[in-house]
């Protein structure tokens, strides 16, 4: 939000998640919401969705944050 807001010097290419709980705050902004869902995936496949999917937006950095709930 701080993007949004010129607290950062960045743009967002996009936000993509396993889960859709942040796609309606996420388009409040105008960033595309990509939902690559785990279900049904190995770790593997869904990783490599993931870095597909990274790949498409062809960012500078990527920021991941991996919550297990192992």
């Amino acid at each position: 939000m701080k993007s949004a807001f010129g607290g950062l010097d960045v743009e967002i290419a996009s936000v993509i998640g396993n889960h859709d709980t942040l796609r309606s705050l996420i388009k409040r902004f105008d960033i595309p919401f990509v939902l690559v869902s785990h279900e049904g995936l190995s770790r593997e496949e869904h990783d490599n969705r993931m870095a597909d999917e990274i790949d498409r937006y062809q960012p500078d950095y990527v920021v991941w944050r991996n919550i297990c709930a192992c």
